[in-house]
């Protein structure tokens, strides 16, 4: 009995969680050789939120990074290309997804400013309650910024 009730639990959760896509950052730096970062923290973030969707309690479930890659590279959308804020939402939309979490990466004094964001796919507008923004970061600790974003962007999810 209770294995079917746990079943049961998880059939509804899933049936009910929202589709969240995230995409890779947008690299406003204006390097080619910072494009990196564009993709390794959109991977770092979705191996930390993948972790939370697999929660019992959980109310979102990730779309793979191999389904949004796909779907990105269907369309030709470069993260990198001047259209890539207005592209990703057919993209969002091709995948099923309600929200979309992406960022911004500048590059200012020696450091990394990172923001991050949940938008609503049918909005195509920012939460303005859940943001990760005003993150400085340098090249070595780029990545301690996962944990931040994480943390003020899960609740919102």
């Amino acid at each position: 009995m209770k294995y079917v009730f746990i079943f049961l639990l998880l059939l509804i959760n899933s049936t009910f969680a929202q589709k969240v896509a995230v995409l890779p950052f947008i690299n406003a730096t204006g390097q080619m050789d910072n494009e990196e970062w564009s993709y390794n923290l959109q991977d770092s973030l979705y191996q930390v939120l993948l972790v939370a969707s697999l929660d019992s309690n959980s109310t979102f479930e990730l779309i793979s990074i191999e389904d949004v890659e796909d779907a990105l590279a269907e369309l030709n959308i470069d993260p990198s290309g001047p259209k890539y804020k207005s592209d990703m939402w057919l993209a969002a939309k091709n995948l099923g997804a309600k929200q979309v979490v992406t960022g911004i990466i500048n590059y200012s004094d020696n450091r990394y400013l990172i923001n991050a964001y949940i938008y609503s796919v049918k909005m195509k507008m920012a939460n303005p309650k859940y943001q990760a923004k005003n993150i400085f970061k340098s090249k070595e600790k780029i990545y301690e910024s996962v944990e931040m974003i994480s943390k003020k962007l899960l609740p919102g999810l």
